[in-house]
């Protein structure tokens, strides 16, 4: 189901800045808060904003938090993020949080105050094109739309061919770059903007080809990704396991694109994979696989596994058609929005009838590999009393704590991919987010905050390694300036964990410049921005009495996690690709 935006003509001519109709525009897609840093080609759209006072501006203390907190708050709110920056270092700071966007397939509208034509050239104030250098079309490459607009009769054109890729097919970041002075000028109009019509198109030839692969198969089994998730179609791909009787493993991206709790579901397969996912393809033989809203990239596909590769028969689902076939030449592909294809399969394999599926059931051999194998390793580790804390204890701890609570939970890139990716158990109405389309870590802290606004409703947990808190820590200050309740959980082992220990690995001794003299107070740290936060040192201090006095509160608040940092994460697949 894709929304797509368009316009309608009114009886009335209307007489507005350009600055009203962005706004009015946000208002009327409910997405009510705009992320950013003020700067000056950017005061006139801020003084519009005083008329609008249903939407909250969130000052942030970096653009590049800006531009995660709008991501983390698309992904949670099911709207679009918008992030406004001034130009020069204002816009390059987005860059690597509109890549990240880009990458994943998030809606993201980036507002930049450009400097007008008439002062170009001239050495004006952040001006990069006195020394040569466009900012503006270098972020051009990591948007799905990008405008430079400097004449008012223009924006109308620009605008609305722009928002309709927040909508439409594989969503992505666009991009309006306003010379300042537009902000405030006034133009003549008579449109309005309105959902046209939802578009649930794919080949239908395609789909029933598909019915006849998965029925004259052999065996099954399908790999839940990312985009289940984005299309919404998690229980519809619940429905069709259950129907088919096959098993479900999912990505670490799209950990949360099936119910962990059910029957069918064998574990996360790909960086940090489960144990049972990569024995039942060893031990199985898998004639289709099908796979629903996943690139096949390295930390998806396990590093191009081999057991995938032999595979006879893979079919996959995607909005990008490019995806399709990309890792993998064995490929059957269908185009189109997760939800609506596997709805149209579920209804016509149930209504068909004969019954010819029957021997894909794989409950016998599910059930004997989840009683004859641990899906995690070390899991003695589980219940470890140790001090210092051992990760995989902490994250039980903190399942159990959270157990009666709705969730959604941001992860970072670095040792946390691994760490939660492979132990933290999810429970069926938990969400789970983490940026893998370009793995930039600092992601999780301010996306987690976003999220939290976005989703008000539920509890968001946020996981990252003190090397990456360090990178946009500072937005903690965001946090406690809007009183934004998450629970920031540092793993705090005083190094870059992955690089130190795989370099050990790989040298028989780590690379200069991965461990810290001195390990973070992390504590101290975001006491100073305004946020609550505790040591935690041993078993046990995470617990479900402590946690529901501080959701009562309603507050930020940080744990800075004392793990070991002599246990290596199940980093596994990705050791292999870094030692090639």
């Amino acid at each position: 189901m894709i929304n797509i935006m368009e316009i309608r003509l009114t009886k009335e001519i209307s007489k507005e800045k350009i600055s009203t109709i962005i706004l009015s525009f946000l208002k009327k897609e409910k997405v009510n808060y705009i992320f950013g840093i003020h700067g000056g080609y950017t005061i006139g759209f801020g003084n519009e904003m005083n008329n609008f006072p249903e939407i909250r501006f969130i000052r942030c203390q970096h653009e590049e938090g800006a531009a995660f907190m709008a991501d983390g708050f698309a992904r949670t709110s099911g709207k679009f993020g918008v992030v406004l920056t001034t130009a020069g270092p204002g816009l390059s700071n987005t860059f690597t949080g509109i890549i990240s966007s880009f990458a994943d397939g998030i809606p993201v509208m980036l507002l930049s105050g450009a400097i007008p034509k008439d002062k170009a050239f001239k050495g004006a104030i952040q001006d990069t094109e006195s020394f040569n250098m466009n900012i503006s079309l270098s972020i051009r490459e990591a948007t799905r739309f990008h405008a430079d607009i400097f004449y008012k009769d223009s924006f109308l054109q620009y605008f609305r061919n722009g928002i309709r890729y927040l909508f439409k097919g594989k969503k992505g970041p666009v991009f309006f770059n306003i010379g300042a002075e537009l902000f405030s000028s006034e133009i003549e109009h008579s449109q309005e903007y309105f959902r046209h019509y939802e578009d649930h198109f794919f080949d239908q030839i395609a789909a029933d080809h598909i019915i006849e692969v998965i029925r004259s198969s052999r065996s099954m089994l399908i790999i839940a990704g990312h985009g289940v998730m984005q299309s919404n179609a998690r229980d519809e791909v619940q429905n069709f396991a259950e129907l088919l009787r096959v098993p479900v493993m999912v990505t670490p991206k799209g950990k949360s694109s099936f119910n962990h709790e059910s029957q069918y579901f064998i574990g996360v397969f790909g960086a940090g994979s489960n144990i049972i996912p990569e024995e039942y393809l060893k031990n199985e033989t898998i004639e289709t696989i099908l796979a629903i809203g996943t690139s096949f990239n390295e930390f998806s596909s396990n590093a191009w596994s081999s057991f995938l590769a032999k595979t006879e028969k893979i079919i996959q689902i995607d909005i990008d058609p490019y995806i399709i076939g990309r890792s993998f030449p064995n490929t059957y592909g269908i185009v189109g929005n997760a939800k609506t294809i596997i709805n149209y399969l579920y209804n016509k394999i149930k209504n068909n009838k004969f019954n010819g599926f029957k021997h894909l059931d794989s409950e016998g051999k599910i059930k004997y590999y989840k009683q004859n194998f641990e899906n995690i390793l070390n899991p003695q580790l589980i219940k470890s009393g140790s001090v210092p804390l051992k990760v995989p204890r902490l994250l039980d701890d903190i399942y159990n704590s959270f157990y009666p609570y709705e969730l959604n939970i941001f992860n970072d890139n670095g040792s946390c991919i691994f760490w939660v990716g492979h132990y933290l158990k999810l429970k069926k109405d938990w969400n789970y987010y983490i940026s893998l389309g370009f793995s930039s870590m600092g992601y999780a802290i301010p996306a987690a905050i976003g999220g939290a606004i976005g989703a008000p409703a539920r509890v968001t947990v946020a996981f990252t390694g003190d090397g990456a808190a360090l990178m946009n820590g500072n937005e903690l200050k965001t946090a406690a300036e809007y009183n934004v309740p998450v629970f920031f959980f540092v793993l705090n082992d005083a190094r870059l964990g992955i690089v130190h220990h795989s370099t050990n690995i790989i040298y028989n001794k780590p690379v200069p410049g991965v461990s810290f003299s001195k390990s973070v107070n992390f504590v101290t740290f975001a006491q100073s921005l305004g946020v609550d936060a505790y040591r935690i040192e041993k078993p046990g201090d995470i617990n479900l009495e402590f946690i529901k006095k501080l959701i009562e509160k309603k507050k930020p608040v940080l744990f800075d996690c004392i793990i070991d940092p002599e246990e290596i994460a199940p980093i596994g697949s990705r050791l292999n690709q870094v030692n090639k």
